[in-house]
């Protein structure tokens, strides 16, 4: 193992212990909301005449938006640790979460930084789509199937 090999395996070890630590002692509250908008387009694929979409004739539910809120948590809990979610409630901190290879749902989020680690997630809308089309340098938080 050469110099350079052994000083990248010492700062991705302190990194790591780094990251345990602040994890260690980081509590984040997040509140989950809708806007009225929503309401509109959990229905939008009940009638969608697409068979080979993945939600064709349901309706996404309440609880769909939030199972994949609920299991997305740790990776949004990741992107405001790193600095790429702001809580500055503007259209440009706006994100997507994605599921994946299932029902690709996807709900756009306005996050809301309302006071030190107290998060409110407003959903923008919501639909199926694999080739959901996002805009340029938004954040997509792609979650497995669980």
């Amino acid at each position: 193992m050469n110099l350079r090999d052994i000083i990248k395996k010492h700062l991705i070890l302190e990194q790591e212990e780094r990251v345990a630590e602040i994890s260690g002692n980081f509590t984040v509250d997040f509140g989950i909301y809708k806007k009225a908008h929503v309401n509109y387009r959990q229905g939008r694929h009940v009638n969608d005449t697409d068979r080979s979409n993945p939600c064709y004739g349901t309706r996404i539910t309440n609880l769909d938006m939030v199972d994949l809120i609920d299991d997305s948590l740790p990776y949004i809990a990741e992107e405001i640790l790193n600095g790429n979610i702001k809580g500055n409630n503007k259209w440009y901190d706006q994100f997507v979460i994605t599921r994946e290879g299932d029902d690709y749902l996807n709900v756009v989020i306005i996050p809301e930084n309302t006071r030190n680690n107290k998060w409110n997630l407003i959903i923008k809308t919501v639909m199926c789509q694999d080739n959901f089309r996002k805009e340029k340098n938004q954040l997509q938080i792609f979650v497995p199937v669980q």
